[in-house]
């Protein structure tokens, strides 16, 4: 792990030349949005950065990288720093050779280039385009983590319901919300439309997916881990996602099995609601 000082002591670097063409990354909130996170570091790889993955305070759930991310290719940055990415503070005035990079959602996803000075990366990146570039390699290094590539495909159609926190939390439902009951019926009619007659619902609502959800051809998964949620659904053959990182990686996984995918056009909550940038080719939105 390298050792980089506090954001009060960052002056004391200088232009050392360490950091020369580098780029420092948060990894941020769950498993989902720290493989966006880890992804995009990848993309800026592939352009030449030496990339340092932050798992600092902005994690929402811990490191769920460990095995996937090499710990020397982490540090531990103050949240105070991050706080004040992207301002036009006195702090960064005085440090002309750090550039910050904040990710602009209202313009077409790209990487930018940030002319060799040491970059602070402010964003989630979720969309394939930071990526598309790397796409073999991520969903290799990916597949083989978590063993993808030993598990069959099976024949069910699974179904990722995510509420918990988008239910739960005032925050969290503000910004994204719980995908409403007639998606999922809808998403699953179009399914059984295709030929689909079993399917399998992975969720963290067990009791609101047995009341709405379970009947003649509907089951809900056995309990397990993420990991076991994780490779159930991307090994299924087909996937109805939810408005959830977790589900759109392994439809991510998934798609290269050319299964069917329909995933939320209404991603967000509120007027923030396109999900145009998330949805990759060949998947429907409903």
């Amino acid at each position: 792990m390298f050792k980089i000082s506090p954001a009060e002591e960052v002056r004391k670097l200088g232009s050392a030349e360490m950091f020369k063409r580098s780029s420092i990354v948060p990894l941020r909130g769950g498993f989902g949005n720290q493989l966006f996170c880890w992804a995009y570091g990848l993309g800026l790889k592939a352009h030449g950065d030496r990339v340092i993955y932050d798992t600092g305070g902005q994690l929402g759930r811990g490191f769920a990288l460990d095995g996937l991310i090499d710990r020397k290719e982490t540090c531990k940055l103050p949240n105070k720093l991050w706080r004040s990415v992207g301002s036009t503070s006195t702090f960064w005035k005085a440090l002309p050779w750090v550039t910050t990079v904040v990710e602009d959602e209202s313009r077409p996803p790209r990487l930018c280039d940030t002319g060799g000075s040491l970059a602070l990366h402010w964003g989630y990146w979720q969309s394939h385009d930071y990526f598309e570039e790397t796409s073999d390699e991520i969903h290799g290094r990916l597949a083989e983590w978590v063993g993808w590539n030993d598990i069959p495909m099976q024949s069910h159609c699974a179904v990722h319901v995510r509420r918990g926190d988008y239910v739960s939390d005032a925050g969290a439902a503000a910004v994204m919300g719980a995908q409403p009951l007639h998606y999922y019926e809808l998403a699953m009619d179009r399914m059984r439309e295709q030929g689909f007659d079993d399917f399998v619902v992975y969720t963290d609502d067990r009791q609101w997916a047995s009341k709405h959800l379970i009947g003649s051809d509907v089951r809900l998964a056995p309990p397990g881990g993420f990991r076991d949620d994780f490779l159930g659904l991307a090994s299924s053959a087909a996937l109805v996602m939810s408005n959830s990182s977790f589900s759109w990686w392994a439809a991510y996984l998934a798609s290269r099995r050319n299964v069917n995918v329909v995933g939320p056009a209404k991603w967000f909550a509120g007027e923030k609601n396109d999900s145009s940038r998330l949805m990759m080719d060949g998947w429907k939105r409903l």
